[in-house]
């Protein structure tokens, strides 16, 4: 897409392939069509880029976020109210449906407060047992409204929901290719909140941003008088022992290989 890019706009590019990468976002949207001649499919696509060169590092630029988790707060009926927000699991996951962008604003309006960068999807596990278990121990976790989400647990193992239930991201199945290169095993398995205790990181991954580690996640406790969530920190990111040789972060490591291969192949 960059090449193609800065092929086609050369009086935009002047200097830019000397001094750097450009970053271009490229949409393509593809469409069922019926027409007299039959059916088929229209495909359109879209680029656009600030057209500002940068430079691809090695160390990852991306802050730590806060996000929150899409979940009615707790009440009688919380299960049937969570499952009527918006998800994606039962509608084609494995799709990047246009119709998302309309269908999560409900989830965006509600939850994506300030200073909430992302809202984690979240499946509702159903019970065999006849006592109804608190939210904390009746969800799963899934992903990001337009990212995939992974969780680092002791002994070097990252887990990331199954592609029958999330969207297989790009940079998702990166992180898939390279994870044991770097010293890490990977599970494939829906995200519990149960073991939040034993986490050693959490870190969400787009096209765009590539690796962002989480700092806080957050959980809609109760409903104010406003109509607002009160929210109680679920997990926060673990301190880093002060030490002169900090031990690299699964993000660092993994951010850093994704780069190197890049560049290697003068390709992302």
């Amino acid at each position: 897409a960059e090449a193609a890019f800065l092929n086609a706009s050369p009086h935009l590019t002047v200097g830019i392939k000397e001094r750097g990468y450009v970053g271009v976002m490229l949409t393509v949207l593809w469409t069922p069509e019926i027409t007299a001649a039959g059916a088929g499919i229209k495909v359109s696509a879209h680029a656009c880029s600030t057209m500002k060169p940068s430079e691809l590092t090695p160390n990852n630029p991306n802050s730590p976020i806060d996000v929150v988790i899409g979940c009615i707060p707790a009440n009688k009926n919380w299960k049937q109210l969570t499952r009527q927000l918006p998800n994606r699991y039962d509608d084609h996951p494995q799709a990047k449906l246009s119709s998302w962008c309309r269908r999560r604003r409900p989830l965006e309006e509600n939850f994506k407060k300030e200073n909430i960068a992302d809202v984690i999807l979240t499946k509702v596990i159903d019970s065999s047992s006849t006592k109804e278990s608190p939210p904390l121990q009746s969800l799963e976790l899934l992903e990001g409204l337009t990212s995939n989400m992974f969780v680092v647990y002791p002994r070097k193992v990252l887990q990331t929901p199954p592609s029958s239930l999330v969207l297989g991201g790009y940079v998702r199945q990166l992180i898939l290719d390279c994870a044991e290169e770097c010293g890490y095993t990977v599970e494939i398995a829906p995200i519990s909140l149960k073991d939040t205790a034993i986490w050693k990181g959490v870190f969400l991954t787009s096209s765009i941003k590539l690796i962002i580690p989480v700092h806080k996640m957050l959980f809609p406790s109760s409903i104010c008088d406003d109509g607002s969530y009160q929210t109680d920190i679920v997990w926060r990111e673990p301190t880093p022992k002060l030490t002169e040789n900090p031990a690299p972060t699964a993000c660092d490591l993994l951010y850093k290989k994704i780069i190197m291969e890049a560049l290697k192949n003068k390709k992302l």
